[in-house]
């Protein structure tokens, strides 16, 4: 059965911390970096997981993906360093608030730097991830209601995955979940 969370290559990205993607060369290697950026800013909630080797490699594998996807952008490439430095544990105190504003900067500078309609894709890897993560671990109603909304409107992947409209329409349709 075709389940949004199915999809090619979807990774479980928080499953034992992380597990390592393989963006691939095709049309679903936007999506799979959405899926990473969203996944690093998760790990940010949990400086123990964050700080693991395998953590840390897989922010490094997504930041570089997400400088290629990005090159030639002199906002991205001045800027990338300081933002992987803000993921980094050390023995100094973890900055959460820095670490999230380090992975926010980063999506939006790859989106803008993307352009349409790869942006879109991004996007949609982001947001899928997010609407996981919401019903998993912060079940947020309010948050859940806009992840759904967005994930129901962006439309960029559905030539690529055969059946994902449907189950776009679907995720958007069962509205905002109410968590007990």
């Amino acid at each position: 059965m075709l389940t949004f969370w199915s999809l090619p290559a979807a990774p479980v990205a928080l499953a034992q911390a992380v597990s390592p993607i393989d963006y691939g060369a095709d049309s679903l290697a936007d999506p799979r970096l959405g899926v990473a950026l969203a996944a690093i800013a998760e790990l940010a909630d949990s400086p123990a997981l964050l700080g693991r080797p395998s953590s840390q490699q897989f922010i490094d594998d997504a930041f570089e993906r997400a400088a290629r996807t990005a090159a030639g952008d002199m906002l991205v490439r001045s800027h990338v360093e300081r933002w992987r430095d803000a993921l980094r544990v050390t023995d100094a105190p973890f900055d959460r608030n820095a670490a999230y504003v380090a992975v926010g900067d980063l999506v939006k500078n790859v989106l803008r730097a993307a352009g349409s309609p790869r942006d879109k894709l991004i996007s949609l890897g982001v947001l899928a991830e997010q609407t996981s993560y919401n019903a998993r671990v912060l079940r947020d109603p309010g948050v859940d209601a806009g992840d759904r909304a967005a994930v129901g409107a962006n439309d960029a992947a559905d030539t690529l995955v055969p059946g994902l409209a449907g189950l776009r329409g679907e995720l958007a349709a069962r509205g905002a979940k109410r968590w007990g």
